[in-house]
């Protein structure tokens, strides 16, 4: 529930609405506290997007040097959330893996990450005319980055886990806009994944 109105607020804030964008966002923290994270993260990472690639300006930054700074917040991102997250309630995820009758987040990433390369693909180059899509393709790419220096921290397969249920919703998203926007193949390959999903998988053999 957090997390879609997060997606919301978001929603409101690349329509340039920023003041309603913040004020939806008000009410996520009644329901999950962790929301406020991942709320801030996002308009970070949107603003930055905005200021630097789709700006109007001569001086912008190529989607190479968008991608080189994701992988650096990434690094800074896993430096910087264990002494955030450490002073919140949600310091017992930090060494917590809860393994009996879960799948490694390890696997799990690798089937999203292969899901998110092969729909890219399909969708092609970043599209400044398709200012929302694009922007949470870029979000999109961002938490992927995040997620794979994630994956290496054995410490943080909780918290990953979280982060990937947060991006399932992002993904969800940019898949029904990539069917209005025509997309269909890469949706199509969104789509097809989560026959795959190994959540998923796991919970209908327990039925």
């Amino acid at each position: 529930m957090a997390s879609l109105i997060i997606f919301i607020s978001i929603w409101e804030f690349l329509n340039h609405r920023k003041v309603l964008s913040f004020f939806v966002f008000l009410f996520t923290p009644f329901i999950h506290f962790s929301s406020v994270m991942f709320y801030l993260l996002a308009i970070v990472i949107l603003t930055i997007s905005e200021r630097y690639y789709f700006s109007e300006e001569k001086l912008t930054f190529s989607m190479n040097l968008v991608r080189f700074l994701f992988f650096i917040l990434s690094i800074a991102g896993i430096i910087a959330l264990p002494i955030f997250i450490s002073h919140t309630p949600y310091a017992v995820y930090l060494g917590m893996n809860i393994s009996s009758g879960r799948t490694d987040f390890t696997l799990k990433y690798l089937l999203v990450l292969f899901s998110f390369l092969i729909s890219e693909f399909f969708f092609g180059e970043i599209d400044k005319d398709e200012y929302i899509f694009s922007q949470l393709r870029i979000l999109r790419m961002f938490f992927i980055i995040l997620m794979f220096v994630l994956s290496f921290f054995n410490s943080m397969n909780e918290m990953s886990s979280r982060i990937l249920a947060f991006y399932f919703t992002l993904d969800m998203i940019v898949l029904s806009l990539s069917y209005v926007k025509g997309y269909k193949t890469g949706a199509f390959v969104i789509n097809l994944s989560y026959a795959f999903a190994i959540n998923a998988i796991n919970v209908i053999g327990r039925i």
